[in-house]
């Protein structure tokens, strides 16, 4: 069951909520809903995967950092589509992505209906 939450946005914010919601036929409550579940799994899983490092180190186990330097160099230079993709993006720009993904899957869907 789902409960009632009031938050307060920009009018930028709100204005571009609006436009999105009717680019994608969904409302901005079904929007919002979405980017928070997002959230916060998101940051369950950062915040799960900080605690498992953490207790690693405190463990001794470590990186050599003389190992770890050359293979990131190498993703770094290779355009990785894992670091493309969110590891390096900021919350913004990845709920930004995530919304033209499902505007994209939904006029595809429109589109073959």
């Amino acid at each position: 069951m789902s409960e009632a939450v009031t938050l307060r946005l920009d009018a930028d914010t709100r204005k571009r909520l609006d436009l999105l919601a009717r680019a994608t036929g969904r409302s901005r409550k079904a929007l919002a809903g979405e980017v928070i579940r997002q959230f916060v799994e998101f940051n369950e899983w950062q915040i799960a995967a900080i605690q498992k490092g953490v207790q690693q180190a405190d463990s001794g186990k470590f990186i050599d950092h003389a190992k770890l330097k050359p293979k990131w160099e190498k993703k770094l230079a290779s355009g990785d589509a894992d670091i493309a993709a969110g590891r390096l993006m900021t919350t913004e720009q990845v709920f930004t992505a995530v919304a033209k993904q499902r505007a994209k899957r939904v006029g595809k869907a429109k589109n073959t209906a």
